[in-house]
């Protein structure tokens, strides 16, 4: 499970895993529970174990593992509405091949609005770094930066981090040096970096 995130009012916001999953609110002071919106799990995608990122108007992002047209997990985004509804509209379906397959972490916003994250599986079979690009409403585009092949990292399943000049950085849990094995798999982890 990723950490909750917290708004300006100090309101914490957080998803859970289990049966399809939910996005949820705990208000601060009463720290009384809301369910935001109840993640539907064929149509737009469900079990999210991901971390969420407001952008600046207070939308909500994340992604979960399975879901979606092809069911290898989404991309969504969370619109606040009036009388504090929140509408949930599906940013990218993974197809489970070269653009990636089961995101497990959240994803993160550069300046100009576009998206970074990883999927434990899919690219080259070990998981990739992607991007999101805003484009025509309701149309993003995807582009892999990235594609594990096992001696570089494997299973991607953490959050990344950027830096002011757009470098991406992560990590990995297997993969790596092949004099390290650990669980069946090749290697102990990397911590990369992506340059743009």
């Amino acid at each position: 499970m990723a950490a909750p995130v917290l708004d300006r009012a100090g309101n914490l916001y957080g998803t859970t895993c289990c049966i399809a999953g939910i996005v949820w609110e705990l208000l601060r002071g009463s720290w009384e529970e809301e369910t935001l919106q109840p993640l539907k799990c064929r149509a737009n995608g469900c079990d999210s174990t991901s971390s969420l990122t407001f952008d600046s108007a207070g939308n909500l992002y994340g992604t979960t593992l399975h879901g979606g047209k092809y069911n290898d997990g989404v991309v969504f985004k969370l619109t606040r509405g009036a009388k504090h509804a929140w509408k949930e509209t599906k940013l990218y379906s993974f197809t489970g091949g070269s653009d990636g397959s089961l995101p497990q972490a959240g994803v993160i916003l550069d300046s100009k609005g576009n998206l970074y994250g990883t999927t434990v599986y899919g690219g080259s079979g070990y998981g990739t770094v992607f991007k999101l690009t805003p484009g025509s409403p309701g149309h993003w585009k995807e582009t892999v930066l990235h594609q594990f092949t096992g001696s570089d990292g494997e299973t991607p399943n953490s959050g990344l981090t950027i830096d002011a000049a757009g470098n991406l950085y992560g990590m990995t849990p297997y993969g790596g040096n092949p004099s390290c094995s650990f669980a069946g798999s090749s290697g102990c982890g990397v911590v990369f970096e992506i340059t743009p």
